[in-house]
């Protein structure tokens, strides 16, 4: 446990050190991360104790992340270079630190109109969040083709 914190701490301080030098050293649009924004919600506590990720995103390449959910575990790849690298960047930390442990899948259909299985909820369905927020990477016209990884950002 105290491991993960310590390399988080590292990372931290890498970031601080070298990504504003990154920043100014090359155009914008050849920098490979985004800014992320994660506001604690004190209205909405911590179901678990996490730590906010840091504020930024990659925006290249993939990511491999494991739940370990009541059913046993899946194992998702996540693009960091689709629609919401802030969002990948979340479920990761999430995961890494092993919010979703136990949760529950409290959802499974099939039907042509929904088929989902919907997972990570901590208390009961659709409650226990991580205790901060982050804002919406998708306009809502979104079509999620089978085997698409959906999540609330709160």
């Amino acid at each position: 446990m105290k491991l993960r914190w310590g390399v988080t701490a590292v990372v931290s301080a890498l970031a601080a050190v070298l990504l504003p030098g990154i920043a100014t050293a090359a155009p914008a649009s050849s920098v490979p991360i985004v800014r992320c924004e994660f506001t604690p919600t004190p209205e909405n506590p911590a179901a678990r104790p996490v730590l906010r990720p840091l504020p930024f995103a990659f925006t290249r390449g993939t990511v491999d992340v494991t739940f370990r959910f009541n059913y046993g575990p899946v194992t998702v790849r996540l693009n960091r270079a689709g629609a919401a690298p802030c969002a990948v960047h979340n479920l990761a930390s999430l995961a890494l630190q092993r919010f979703y442990d136990h949760s529950q899948c409290w959802r499974l259909t099939n039907s042509s109109r929904l088929g989902v299985l919907q997972c990570g909820d901590i208390y009961e369905a659709e409650k226990g969040g991580p205790g901060y927020k982050f804002p919406d990477e998708v306009d809502g016209t979104e079509t999620y083709e089978r085997g698409t990884i959906a999540m609330g950002n709160q």
